[in-house]
């Protein structure tokens, strides 16, 4: 017979469950939650270790994804409990867990300070016994509403003096009540300790009970300085299904510079980017990464400012196959990874990995095949010189090309702009919505229309000087609404005088390429980078060529007005008067 706790708070006698549970299990906590009303508020699942002393070990939580060894993982934060699967869940590989941890006990708190319980109309763990692929146990949760934190259960090694034991875990329902709105709270984990098994001799270790942990909730965090290696994985469960990982290197003006995935491109041009391969680390424990990109910063090509990191399911036949939440199991994390020397007289290497972001991708928009998310970007003022971003953007609609990071550029490029330059505060914090903000202006079109006035030192040139100029819209990674202007054999001052009307949105990119009897160079015109700013500033100016070797400039006249007509197709050729 054990103690349980009833609303109020009061223990009361209750046969609570306890499980056993074999050694080299893979047991995976989900928690689910439901609340009252329309307004969702913020908890946390962490999952704290501890000796048999009853000492704090290891911990996970929303800031701390994964232990030393990876033996227990924290699935990312979800702010909202928005989404069918579960909201947050923590994954522990027991035949990992070191020898000196007894216990591991899960916990459920209430972030937002003021907030209790009342405002949670549910909560559900379902325990998933992976090895086995079925489900172990559902541990009930009775909320007390006055509290802020409750203890859900306790899995713990055996009792040492118990004979003819044959399990090495305990599963032990806890469901008890407590105070405090993070797992380092030092009542809360009073609480926690009170409730583990005692064993005589052990309290005679028991150390003063201090946890400092950082409960500050952000999107963007700086790469230690001592860091140059960065993994960037994707796990899934079913050995059936796949998704594709690409990295993408943006230039510091928002131009696409290079990128790597698994179909066509396994190594950077600088090779500080190196992809594994399709797939080839599809290894049979759940939970590990199918699929892994190495990312070396240290040898990252000086003219690149930001990388992105996307996924995408595979595209098989000109179709795509499923959708990425319905992907079981299915994840992407990016680990920052250091080598430690350990041992006497340091005599052996290890890798010490800690996670800088994870998503479960079942909790994205359900048709989405792509997703962006999460980028580094340099910023001089850090010790690294770089800083990690969350990104999260789901892609439901890319067309199926599978085979060419193209589907993913326009909007990484947007996001170059908006990481840089928009939708911070005075104190460079990151506003929360401004992306959502950004997406539903850039889904407006726009009508640009735009005159190729003339052009100056344009060069190198042919003995046979004959020189126009072609404008087209890139869509997606598709050149469309191509249109182009008279040829004119004036060398020292061609002229063209021709207007081009367009439709576009902010996330697409008119390209003007000027050709003399071959190429001369060219300008992309970026409606995003003036987002926020005075469109007005472009009317009239002279435009400098870009290309290896390239000289010269256009004077454009450009000017940008919202489009009423909704309905029109963007793709339509482009009109000339």
């Amino acid at each position: 017979m054990a103690f349980a706790h009833n609303a109020n708070g009061e223990p009361e006698e209750k046969l609570q469950q306890t499980i056993p549970v074999p050694d080299n299990h893979e047991l995976n906590f989900g928690l689910r939650w439901d609340f009252v009303g329309d307004e969702p508020f913020d908890l946390d699942v962490s999952c704290v270790s501890f000796d048999i002393a009853g000492n704090v070990g290891e911990l996970v939580y929303f800031n701390n994804l994964t232990t030393t060894g990876e033996w227990m993982v924290h699935t990312g934060d979800n702010t909202t409990g928005e989404g069918d699967d579960d909201d947050e869940a923590v994954h522990v590989i027991l035949s990992k867990v070191p020898a000196q941890v007894f216990s591991l006990v899960l916990t459920i708190t209430c972030h937002n300070t003021g907030c209790n319980l009342s405002k949670v109309d549910s909560i559900v763990c379902q325990v998933i016994d992976l090895t086995v692929n079925e489900l172990l146990c559902t541990l009930p949760v009775h909320l007390s509403k006055d509290h802020t934190a409750i203890i859900v259960c306790n899995l713990h090694r055996t009792d040492p003096t118990a004979p003819d034991d044959t399990s090495s875990w305990i599963l032990q329902e806890l469901n008890t009540p407590a105070q405090g709105h993070s797992v380092g709270d030092h009542s809360l984990l009073l609480k926690v300790r009170d409730l583990l098994p005692i064993y005589a001799g052990a309290l005679t270790d028991r150390k003063e009970l201090t946890v400092v942990i950082d409960s500050t909730k952000r999107s963007a965090g700086q790469i230690r300085a001592d860091v140059k290696h960065l993994v960037f994985g994707v796990g899934w469960l079913k050995g059936h299904d796949d998704i594709d990982c690409t990295v993408i290197y943006f230039s510091k003006d928002r131009r696409y510079m290079d990128h790597v995935n698994s179909k066509n491109k396994l190594v950077s041009t600088d090779e500080a980017t190196i992809h594994q391969g399709d797939n080839v680390l599809n290894a049979s424990n759940k939970g590990t990464d199918k699929e892994k990109v190495d990312l070396f910063i240290n040898k990252v090509d000086d003219a690149a400012d930001m990388v992105f990191f996307c996924v995408s399911t595979v595209e098989r036949e000109g179709k795509w196959v499923g959708r990425l939440p319905q992907v079981s199991g299915a994840y992407c994390r990016l680990l920052e990874v250091k080598q430690k020397v350990v041992g006497k007289g340091a005599s052996h290497n290890i890798e010490d990995r800690k996670e800088l972001v994870r998503c479960n991708l079942s909790r994205i928009a359900k048709d989405a095949v792509g997703f962006i998310f999460a980028a580094i970007y340099r910023d001089p003022t850090k010790p690294s010189g770089w800083c990690v971003q969350s990104i999260q953007e789901p892609l439901p609609s890319l067309p199926c090309s599978a085979v060419s990071p193209a589907e993913f550029i326009p909007v990484s490029r947007s996001l170059t702009h908006f990481l840089r330059a928009g939708f911070k505060s005075a104190t460079e914090e990151w506003v929360i919505g401004g992306w959502e903000s950004f997406r539903e202006a850039a889904k407006k079109k726009k009508n640009v229309t735009i005159t190729v006035v003339e052009g100056r030192n344009l060069g190198p040139q042919g003995k046979k000087f004959s020189c126009h100029c072609q404008l087209w819209v890139m869509d997606s990674g598709t050149a469309t609404q191509k249109c182009r202007t008279v040829v004119t054999a004036d060398r020292t001052r061609p002229q063209w005088n021709e207007t081009f009307h367009f439709r576009i949105t902010l996330l697409d990119a008119i390209k003007i390429v000027c050709f003399d009897t071959t190429f001369v160079g060219a300008v992309e015109l970026l409606l995003v980078q003036h987002h926020g700013t005075n469109f007005a500033l472009l009317q009239e100016m002279w435009h400098p060529l870009a290309g290896e070797d390239v000289e010269g400039e256009l004077l454009l006249r450009i000017s940008v007005t919202d489009d009423d007509n909704a309905h029109r197709e963007s793709s339509s050729p482009c009109s000339v008067s």
